[in-house]
């Protein structure tokens, strides 16, 4: 029983563990279905869904405790490091994305921790993020061209121009 015991110690630390921490909820307060969608895009931001395991949901803030297969670490954590320098394109780029508009809109802040050191893997800056608003662009400039139409029901004139 010994060896079996010290089988499966060997086959989980084979294993790699991260946390999803959300910081403006707890496992109580959050709803089950934003719960299946922060699961499903993080699956799909690892890239190897097949190979990433829900585990447990931690106390606290919503810590959503995963595993990565031994087959999968090496893939997954170049997909991370990929995402890390800004080089990630494609679904994993955009399950990113999703993940901080889900954040955002429930007003939270995220990040991806290792579980053996919780060291931050990823941060996601959620409701922290600065939105870019661009104000309306006036510039002068001219155009050589026939004017071929001109119409407008409200305050505003719309002209057609032909250029060469």
């Amino acid at each position: 029983m010994a060896k079996s015991r010290s089988k499966n110690v060997k086959a989980k630390a084979a294993w790699a563990e991260y946390r999803f921490k959300i910081d403006a909820f707890s496992p109580d307060t959050i709803p089950m279905g934003r719960l299946a969608e922060y699961m499903a895009e993080l699956a799909r931001m690892l890239g190897e869904k097949d190979r990433v395991h829900f585990r447990k949901l931690n106390k606290g803030s919503t810590v959503l405790v995963h595993r990565i297969e031994r087959e999968a670490v090496p893939k997954v954590q170049e997909q991370i490091s990929r995402l890390k320098n800004g080089q990630a394109s494609g679904d994993p780029l955009r399950a990113f994305q999703t993940l901080n508009r889900y954040l955002r809109d429930d007003n939270a802040v995220g990040e991806l921790q290792d579980s053996k050191t919780s060291a931050e893997i990823i941060r996601f800056p959620g409701r922290e993020e600065i939105k870019e608003k661009f104000g309306t662009v006036r510039q002068q400039a001219s155009l050589d061209g026939i004017v071929t139409g001109i119409r407008g029901k409200d305050a505003t004139i719309h002209i057609t121009i032909q250029v060469e």
